[in-house]
This record gives C-alpha cells, structure tokens and sequence, in this order.
C-alpha cells in the first residue's frame, strides 16, 4: 500500500484541512485508468502576463473606414452592415440627363428645380421590406451633409431623381494576429 493509504486508513475520520487539499491537487493532477494503463494529465494554462512568449496572440479592434458607393436611379442597392455605418454626405455628381420616360428629348439637361433623392429601407431576415423612407436630398452639382447612422442588419439603398454619389464611414472588426 502506498503512503497515503495507510495514513487513511489509520485515521477514523476522513482528512480535512491541509492533508485534504494534498489528496485533491494530487487528484487532479494525475488520472490513471487501470483498464488501458493509460495516464492523462491535466496542464493549467499560463498566466496573461506569459503571452508574449508564445508565437502569437490574437486581438481585435474596431477600426473605422471611409467608402463611397454610386447610385443609378433604376437600381437598388443593398448594404450588409457588420458593426455600424455611417451616412455622412451625398452628392449630384453633374447635370444629368432624363431619362426615356419623361417624354422629352435624351440630351435634355434635368432642370435646376429637380433634386435627387436618396432612399433607404430595412431587410428584416424571414419577413416583407418595409417601406421606403427618404433620408436626404441634393441639387445638381452640389453637395448635402446627412447623418444616418445603421446598426448591424441588412439594408436597400436607391436614388429617385438622378444618380447619386453616397459617402459613408464604415465601423469594421479587424482580427490581427501578432
């Protein structure tokens, strides 16, 4: 018998305090399965403060970018956002032509009065788009500040009106490995 079995054995009730946590950290340390005569030992993880000397580590940081997308009038658009995003300003690149549907001539220019507009509506997963809602408008050859911030989701974009240059910031999760 080994020496722990015999001082066990000697006492009546079972070991408590010190003697204790030996026979549990000696538990844990070692498992022997008397089957396969296999042993598995258990390895604690290292502390925070070691983690510059293995090969690498993983971290995460949100980074913010800038983008710029095009719209055409007779298409939409949709938008994927991961973290968050930012509309900041839109913009009527030049005076644009009309098109075959107004029943004037193709190389009319659009009249100063005329605007562009943007529109946006929400994709929600397993259900109907909701409606269109108009977030902002511009004149020809002109710029206009807007402020729509997107949550995480998926989303339409589409201009009414003329084509449209949309700026944005994009608020992206890059994992670097160092």
């Amino acid at each position: 018998m080994g020496k722990h079995t015999k001082k066990y054995h000697s006492q009546s009730t079972p070991p408590s305090g010190a003697a204790r946590e030996v026979a549990l950290q000696s538990a844990k340390k070692h498992i022997s399965f008397d089957a396969n005569r296999n042993k598995v030992r258990f390895v604690s993880a290292p502390p925070r403060a070691m983690n510059d000397l293995f090969w690498f580590t993983e971290q995460q940081k949100i980074v913010k970018k800038g983008l710029q997308f095009e719209l055409e009038p007779s298409i939409s658009v949709e938008v994927t956002v991961d973290c968050k995003m930012q509309l900041t300003s839109i913009a009527c690149p030049c005076s644009v032509t009309l098109s075959k549907g107004t029943h004037q001539k193709s190389g009319a220019a659009m009249p100063a009065a005329a605007r562009a507009y943007l529109e946006v509506r929400e994709q929600l997963p397993f259900s109907e788009p909701g409606k269109w809602v108009c977030v902002g408008s511009v004149s020809p050859e002109s710029v206009s500040m807007i402020r729509i911030i997107f949550p995480a989701g998926s989303y339409q974009l589409r201009c009414v009106g003329g084509p449209l240059v949309v700026f944005s910031q994009v608020w992206d999760v890059e994992t670097q490995l160092h």
